[in-house]
């Protein structure tokens, strides 16, 4: 569903002047649900939850 949202922003145009605010606010948002998502899925700390926090902190560990 957020993605349909943010898509139909996209499409319409929602970024642009005078509303640059709202979006950066909605990105930031965003980024706070992807962290919340994540740390709630290392929550249980198992088997799953650690190689899952292997291949995300390698993948932003490749970020120049």
């Amino acid at each position: 569903m957020i993605y349909l949202h943010m898509f139909r922003g996209l499409l319409y145009g929602s970024y642009k002047k005078p509303r640059e605010l709202l979006w950066i606010l909605g990105m930031l948002i965003y980024v706070c649900l992807m962290a919340e998502a994540f740390m709630g899925y290392l929550m249980p700390w198992g088997q799953m939850s650690y190689w899952g926090a292997v291949v995300i902190t390698s993948l932003f560990g490749a970020i120049p």
